[in-house]
């Protein structure tokens, strides 16, 4: 059975996707389109719109939208088709140094289908120096019922995904690509369930920490349990998959249950697994890491442990590396 047959027959696919749903088109409701148009404020009016209206929204056309970004309401159905795609406008005041900063912000909602976004994150256009936020999407505050669907996210400030605190359940991706981010492709700071399927990272190597994918928990409440991750590839990053710890350990004792399978970094600059800062102490951290049938082709590096001490477990079971 192919990944995306699996990833069809996923029940909260079938939930949550109609193939009777009634959409609306951006291009009877938002008027003029194009890159160097500012749409965000009609945009978020009738995205809002067709979510209380029970329909879903096309994003028929290219459109610009400002540093503000689209925040994603619960019961929301969103389809790019065509030319459809956001473009973040540059910025020359300030840094991202806000967690506003997002295109997309799903912040506490349930029950939304976003497929084939095409992201622009437009990180070219601005004159920052620092900040590390600037997300393309951003799912946090215990979200629930989300799946997102083919999404192509390109040159953000920040990362391409943030999956922050709040714990979300039921989080499902399929063929996500993300290209070119300035500090993450993927971060995953808190997650209690959470499937993804078939996802390629590119070229990430402009500020630390350099990952395809970083699993970095801010605090002790946030968990990293029911994750499992399949065909994750990473290409040319500076690294593939790291886990940052050191925020993990504290008076709530965690169990982390991640799988992974069928990972595949290709010329990572670092290392293709980094697993490192965690240090115990007398709090209860424990649970396992698992990979199955990795490949690290040209890796300058297979895994680096620094300071990690193995309560919770990392397991590499048919691993292949192609010098």
């Amino acid at each position: 059975m192919s990944r995306r047959t699996l990833w069809l027959k996923s029940k909260l696919y079938n939930q949550l996707v109609n193939p009777n749903m009634v959409y609306t088109y951006d291009v009877d409701t938002i008027g003029t389109v194009g890159f160097k148009q500012n749409n965000r404020a009609a945009l978020q009016t009738a995205i809002n719109a067709a979510a209380s209206a029970g329909q879903g929204f096309y994003i028929t056309q290219p459109h610009g939208i400002d540093t503000t970004g689209l925040t994603i309401p619960s019961n929301s159905n969103i389809r790019f088709v065509g030319a459809g795609a956001l473009k973040l406008a540059g910025t020359n005041g300030g840094t991202y140094t806000s967690d506003s900063h997002n295109m997309l912000l799903l912040n506490g909602v349930s029950n939304v289908v976003i497929e084939n976004a095409r992201l622009y994150g437009s990180k070219e256009l601005n004159t920052l120096t620092s900040g590390e936020y600037g997300m393309g999407i951003n799912i946090s505050g215990a979200c629930s019922g989300i799946i997102l669907d083919s999404p192509m996210i390109y040159d953000n400030w920040g990362d391409g995904l943030y999956m922050g605190s709040g714990n979300s359940s039921n989080v499902e991706i399929y063929g996500m690509r993300i290209h070119n981010s300035r500090r993450n492709g993927i971060s995953i700071i808190s997650s209690n369930g959470l499937n993804m399927v078939d996802t390629e990272v590119y070229n990430i190597i402009d500020t630390n920490p350099k990952a395809a994918m970083d699993f970095e928990p801010n605090q002790n409440s946030d968990l990293l349990k029911n994750i499992r991750i399949v065909g994750f590839k990473s290409i040319r990053c500076q690294n593939g998959i790291a886990f940052s710890f050191q925020n993990v350990p504290g008076a709530t004792a965690q169990v982390v249950d991640i799988i992974i399978s069928d990972f595949e970094d290709y010329f990572c600059r670092d290392s293709a697994i980094s697993t490192y800062n965690l240090a115990k102490g007398t709090n209860s951290v424990s649970g396992n890491i698992a990979f199955n049938n990795p490949i690290y082709v040209h890796s300058n590096n297979v895994r680096d442990t620094a300071g990690w001490d193995n309560s919770v477990t990392v397991t590499i079971t048919n691993a292949t590396t192609i010098a």
